[in-house]
């Protein structure tokens, strides 16, 4: 071998150093980033782990909602019931037909509210 290709080789040598240096770098860089990938994975499970149960907690809540506002409209339908029952069954004065038939409207008035947030409440779950 004469002096020109050793020196070619010792370059070609070094050249190859390089590339297996800037690799091995390359190699360190990408684990760790998967490393950091992997930790804000587990990060991101535990967040969906908690939504998810703040999740169901609102919806159990919603159920409740939803049957003490039933319970609301039963009653006041009872209520309701009951008004039109003494209006018609028993003998009431003028001012009090009056003012049953006021409650009446009132009763209806506060129906429709208890309706209406009942159906507010099932279109928000949706």
């Amino acid at each position: 071998m004469n002096d020109n290709s050793i020196y070619k080789f010792e370059i070609d040598l070094r050249f190859e150093d390089e590339k297996l240096t800037q690799i091995e770098q390359l190699i360190e860089e990408k684990e760790r980033l998967l490393l950091e990938n992997q930790k804000n994975l587990c990060v991101i499970s535990k967040q969906n782990e908690l939504l998810s149960e703040v999740k169901n907690d609102y919806e159990r809540y919603n159920e409740y909602i939803i049957k003490q506002k039933e319970e609301q409209l039963k009653a006041l339908y009872v209520l309701n019931v009951y008004m039109n029952y003494l209006e018609n069954h028993k003998s009431t004065t003028k001012y009090n037909a009056e003012d049953m038939r006021q409650q009446q409207t009132q009763i209806m008035d506060e129906i429709n509210i208890i309706k209406k947030n009942i159906d507010d409440i099932i279109s928000n779950n949706r």
